[in-house]
């Protein structure tokens, strides 16, 4: 179980909206646990002049509001060697988006996606000492995902994101 919700703490941020300091001001007035997601999700709505990315090392598609940049990171966790692979882009009011995922290896669980959904959504508020706004378990296509808006503790951040697990990758 430690060992999923370290590897589901890597996929925590397959798809995320990181607001900077910058940003907040934008949702900053509409803090209550009731408006605050439809704030934060008015935020992004102009897209207009966002750029259209295909990855075909990953195999999607995505819009951003410049190229992104891609890198691995090579993790090591309770002996299995893993790579993230990364893309990110931040615009110029200094919102960063990215898409991240790993594969898990064999030996891990995914039968029962909500654990793994669960796990990634709890490692994400661990690692930021974040408080959760919202989830919901959803679907993409046919794959389970969980939603989430997470507003980190001193206030410097939200982070909106949508975990995908498809088969063995989140």
């Amino acid at each position: 179980i430690v060992l999923i919700g370290i590897i589901a703490f890597i996929g925590a941020f397959v798809v995320f909206r990181y607001i900077t300091s910058e940003g907040i001001s934008a949702v900053s007035d509409g803090i209550s646990k009731n408006k605050t997601e439809k704030v934060v999700t008015n935020y992004f709505t102009d897209t207009s002049t966002w750029k259209d990315f295909n990855s075909t090392l990953a195999g999607f598609k995505a819009t951003f509001p410049v190229y992104p940049t891609h890198e691995t990171e090579p993790l090591d966790f309770g002996g299995y060697s893993l790579n993230m692979e990364m893309y990110s882009a931040e615009s110029q009011n200094g919102v960063f988006y990215a898409i991240n995922f790993v594969t898990y290896p064999n030996e891990v669980n995914t039968s029962v996606p909500e654990n793994n959904l669960e796990g990634s959504v709890n490692g994400t508020l661990q690692s930021i000492e974040g408080e959760l706004i919202s989830s919901n378990f959803t679907y993409f296509g046919q794959h389970r995902a969980v939603e989430y808006l997470i507003h980190q503790k001193d206030g410097s951040a939200y982070v909106k994101g949508k975990n995908i697990l498809v088969g063995k990758s989140m």
